[in-house]
C-alpha cells in the first residue's frame, strides 16, 4: 500500500513539472527565434527601460503555442486514461 502512495505522489510531481514545462518552454523558444531586443535601456540620467512596440508579437505567439501545447497534452492524457480504462475491462 505504501508503494502505491509513493507512485501516486511521483505521478503528481511529474504532471506538475510537465505543466511548468508547457508554460515556460514556448515563451523561451519564441523569444529565441525572434531574437530581437524587446527591452532596451536608454543611457541617460534616469535610465529608463524602453519596450519595443513589437513585443505584442512575442506575447501572442507564445500564448498561442502555450495553449496549443496544453490542449495537446490534455487530449493526450485523457486518451491514455480512456485506453487504460478500456484495457481493464
Amino acid at each position: 500500500m505504501h508503494d502505491g502512495k509513493l507512485a501516486g505522489r511521483d505521478s503528481r510531481s511529474v504532471r506538475i513539472l510537465s505543466l511548468l514545462g508547457i508554460v515556460f518552454v514556448p515563451i523561451s523558444t519564441v523569444s529565441t527565434i525572434f531574437s530581437t531586443p524587446f527591452f532596451t535601456s536608454t543611457p541617460s540620467e534616469n535610465e529608463h527601460v524602453v519596450v519595443n512596440p513589437e513585443v505584442w508579437w512575442l506575447c501572442v505567439v507564445a500564448l498561442l503555442l502555450t495553449l496549443t501545447m496544453f490542449v495537446v497534452w490534455f487530449v493526450w492524457d485523457r486518451r491514455e486514461r480512456y485506453v487504460e480504462k478500456m484495457r481493464k475491462f
